[in-house]
C-alpha cells in the first residue's frame, strides 16, 4: 500500500535565529541558526563529536529549551513529531515483544492495537526489513533494535522526524538498502526528516541538503568567534539545481575538511 502524503508543500519546518546553551556550567552551543526544510526532504546534520548536533535536534523537538529564536512546526501545535535518540535501547520494555513495544508507544496506544500493528508491519515491508516482531528486546541485536526504533517512529506517521545516527548499528548491506527505502518513504509520505549522520555514504545517498558544523559554538551567519555552519545542497543526489547557484566550496570537500578537523575556512 502506498503511503499517502500528509503535508502540503508550503508546510515547511522553519528554524529562525535559534540559540541554545548548556545550563551547568553555562556554555553556548549555537546561536542564530536558521534553516528551512520542506515536506519530503531530508536534511543531514554533520560535524565532529561534541559540536552540538544532537542539541540542535533536541531544541527543534522541544526537548532542550532554546535560549533565543523560533521554531515554526509544519502543522503548528498539531504537528506530529517523532524522535529517534542514540539511546534507542532504553526506549524498549524488556518484558514485551517488539510488536507490543511499537504499539504501546504509538499515538493510538493499545486501543488501536490491530490497526497499529498492521501499520508497523506495513512500514517494515516498505523499508524492506525482515524483523521478527514477536521477539523481545533481549533477544535482539543492537541493529535489530535500531531498525525497530525507526519503524516505530515512521509508524506514528510523523510530519517531522528527528533521528540521531539512525543507521549507526547496522551492517553495510542492511544500511545501504534501508537508506534507499527510507528516502523513498520520506519523499512519498511528505515527512520532513532531520538526521544526525556521521558517514559520507549516508549523507550522499540520503540528504537533499546537509548542515555542516565545524565546531561549537556555531551559527549559520558570519559572527566573530562563532564557527560558521554551512548549509549545502547535495548536488551528488539532485543535479537539477537552478543556474547560478553554484557553491563556493564543494559539498564533499567541505565535509572532508570537517572530518579531518580543519573546520570551515
Amino acid at each position: 500500500m502506498a503511503t499517502t502524503p500528509r503535508a502540503s508543500p508550503d508546510r515547511a519546518l522553519e528554524v529562525i535565529d535559534l540559540g541554545a546553551t548548556y545550563a551547568d556550567p553555562p556554555v553556548t552551543v549555537f546561536r542564530d541558526v536558521s534553516l528551512c526544510v520542506s515536506p519530503g526532504q531530508v536534511l543531514g546534520v554533520f560535524g565532529p563529536n561534541g559540536c552540538g548536533k544532537t542539541t540542535l535536534l533536541r531544541a527543534i523537538a522541544g526537548l532542550h529549551a532554546a535560549t533565543s529564536g523560533t521554531t515554526r512546526l509544519p502543522r503548528g501545535p498539531d504537528t506530529r513529531v517523532a524522535f529517534v535518540p542514540q539511546g534507542y535501547r532504553q526506549s524498549f520494555f524488556g518484558w514485551a515483544s517488539l510488536e507490543l513495544n511499537l504499539v504501546m508507544t504509538a499515538p493510538a496506544g493499545l486501543s488501536g492495537y490491530r490497526a497499529t500493528a498492521a501499520t508497523m508491519r506495513r512500514i517494515c515491508a516498505e523499508l524492506g526489513l525482515d524483523l521478527d516482531l514477536s521477539l523481545r528486546p533481549g533477544q535482539c541485536s543492537g541493529g535489530m533494535l535500531q531498525q525497530a526504533a525507526l519503524v516505530r517512529a515512521l509508524g506514528s506517521e510523523p510530519d517531522l522526524l528527528l533521528a540521531d545516527e539512525p543507521f549507526s548499528a547496522l551492517d553495510v548491506e542492511i544500511a545501504g538498502s534501508l537508506r534507499r527505502s527510507f528516502r523513498a518513504h520520506v519523499a512519498e509520505s511528505g515527512t520532513i526528516a532531520l538526521l544526525v549522520l556521521h558517514d559520507l555514504a549516508s549523507i550522499v545517498e540520503l540528504c537533499d541538503r546537509v548542515l555542516v558544523i565545524p565546531d561549537k559554538p556555531y551559527t549559520t551567519v558570519s559572527a566573530g568567534a562563532h564557527a560558521e555552519a554551512v548549509l549545502l545542497d547535495n548536488r551528488l543526489l539532485d543535479r537539477r539545481a537552478a543556474e547560478g547557484a553554484a557553491e563556493d566550496v564543494s559539498f564533499v570537500d567541505l565535509m572532508k575538511r570537517v572530518l579531518e578537523g580543519a573546520g570551515h575556512g
